[in-house]
């Protein structure tokens, strides 16, 4: 009976020979030796980084705990200050649909880049969760698919 942490790192370096491989194959294809490889891999890292984001967004929460208020002083302003806190995440979450909505047919990538900083299990409550994080966030997915 071998070691489970052995048996999982005898797989990774399987895999790590396969995309070594592959590696080889696609230098080979655009071009010989190590500076086909290099040529090859620059290139295609050019495409994927160009071809495949389609942009980028965040929840509104996101930003008014990570640029305006801190993590601590955010979480108390949702008992304390609600009122401001919602003013700012309506505002912010209009600012982001128009964006979305701005951006459609400028880039048709396949990948959206979202941070979700705030949004993790035990954070905040689930109640506060729903009200300042979760509808915005489901809501930015939908127009970013629709966009």
């Amino acid at each position: 009976m071998g070691c489970p942490l052995v048996c999982e790192c005898t797989a990774l370096l399987a895999a790590a020979d396969v995309v070594a491989e592959g590696l080889g194959a696609a230098g080979e294809l655009a071009g010989s030796g190590a500076g086909g490889l290099a040529h090859g891999a620059g290139h295609r890292a050019d495409l994927v980084a160009r071809d495949s984001l389609g942009g980028g967004a965040g929840v509104p929460f996101d930003g008014y705990s990570d640029f305006l208020r801190g993590t601590i002083l955010s979480l108390e302003d949702l008992y304390v200050r609600p009122d401001e806190v919602r003013r700012y995440i309506d505002a912010t979450f209009e600012q982001t649909i128009a964006a979305i909505k701005a951006s459609k047919g400028r880039n048709d990538g396949t990948q959206v880049f979202m941070a979700l900083h705030k949004g993790m299990d035990g954070f905040m409550s689930d109640e506060h969760y729903r009200e300042y994080y979760w509808d915005h966030l489901q809501k930015i997915i939908c127009a970013i698919i629709e966009a």
